[in-house]
């Protein structure tokens, strides 16, 4: 976990201070499942470092800013979220709860769904087009952020989505 939350840093230069390094590791509690949440953290702790610079490493301020391990992926989705308009929001809700579920014990699970299953669930709303669909995807898949991901490679690396692509939260 220490070289997960310093190596990224060192790659692009950068220096994390102790102190943000040890609060990451408390933070994380040896957990292997929050490795991603982790990632996307450090990138988005990252990015307010770039933004907002306050010296030559990157400090505790910039992870407060990104929201923590705890609320950086959630602060993150809700930004990307309130930049759509209403019919854009319709249709992320639909995305969104089309790609979670619950098993028997009542916690939240991830499934896969292809983008016709998604397309036709969106379609339920009123003048929404497979275009329309796609630009709310796209938001989410976003190299920043990747919310949503394919689990199938998209038509020939062309980055477009089939009725086959199987998107994943």
């Amino acid at each position: 976990r220490c070289w997960c939350s310093s190596q990224p840093c060192r790659f692009y230069g950068q220096k994390i201070c102790n102190r943000l390094l040890d609060q990451l590791l408390n933070d994380s509690d040896k957990d292997l499942d929050q490795l991603p949440v982790l990632q996307h953290c450090l990138m988005r702790t990252y990015k307010f470092f770039l933004d907002n610079p306050t010296g030559n490493e990157i400090e505790f301020e910039h992870y407060e800013a990104a929201g923590k391990l705890e609320h950086a992926l959630s602060d993150h989705a809700n930004e990307i979220y309130e930049k759509l308009n209403d019919k854009q929001k319709k249709i992320a809700a639909i995305i969104f709860k089309s790609l979670t579920d619950e098993n028997a014990e009542n916690e939240p699970i991830r499934r896969r769904q292809s983008f016709y299953e998604i397309n036709e669930l969106c379609k339920s709303l009123p003048s929404v087009s497979e275009n329309d669909v796609i630009e709310v995807i796209g938001r989410f898949r976003d190299v920043d952020c990747a919310f949503l991901t394919q689990a199938k490679r998209m038509d020939a690396g062309r980055g477009r989505i089939g009725k086959k692509t199987k998107m994943a939260f």
